[in-house]
């Protein structure tokens, strides 16, 4: 599995320890007790949200108000580089989500940003994602995961190029950005949680 350094000539982005070992464990101590979980979904052509199991299987869950403004503030901090490195101005983010990843969970081939024939919906005008991992893959289970590799498709030019996906080392407190139109999907979890946070530039 490559190192996120190769992924760097295809213009993705990545920065390490976004997170402090403090918050992190924060985050992993509120999903662990957490109660309430929702199921991610997909959005559908009309912009609507969809139940999809047989594409997305993820849980969602909140965190506490102050851990909340504390990501945040990491991720509006992060926005001038990303500025930078994509090349274009960007107005902000959507509220990230918390998503645990369940042995057996996946979420299918998909790109992060609707199509222009579709209804309007703040996806519409996503620029770039960003997956920061909480947790990585290892095998002490009770804080890693394994499995639910990060795969990126189309990065290799040629036919079979986009059928062709390139799996991600995760890293813990690792943030990988990437154009929204990219097409990536995330394998099923082996064992463990897969705890990460996501959100979207526009």
């Amino acid at each position: 599995m490559p190192k996120i350094e190769f992924f760097s000539p295809f213009g993705i982005y990545f920065e390490r320890d976004v997170l402090n070992n403090g918050l992190r464990q924060l985050i992993m101590d509120e999903v662990r007790a957490a109660k309430t979980f929702t199921t991610g979904q997909v959005i559908g052509k009309q912009g609507e949200g969809l139940d999809h199991e047989d594409w997305r299987k993820v849980r969602v869950t909140a965190l506490s108000v102050p851990l909340q403004q504390e990501i945040d503030a990491k991720l509006s901090a992060l926005q001038p580089r990303l500025e930078s490195h994509f090349g274009q101005s960007l107005k902000g983010h959507e509220r990230f989500q918390c998503l645990v990843y369940q042995p057996g969970d996946f979420y299918r081939y998909h790109q992060d940003v609707l199509p222009k024939e579709s209804m309007e919906h703040s996806a519409k005008g996503r620029k770039v994602s960003l997956v920061l991992f909480v947790n990585g893959e290892g095998e002490n289970t009770e804080q890693e995961y394994r499995g639910g590799a990060l795969m990126f498709y189309g990065l290799v030019q040629g036919k079979s190029g986009k059928n062709f996906g390139i799996p991600v080392q995760p890293e813990t407190s690792m943030a990988v950005v990437f154009p929204s139109e990219t097409f990536h999907e995330v394998a099923p979890v082996l064992e463990g949680q897969r705890i990460t946070i996501v959100t979207f530039y526009f």
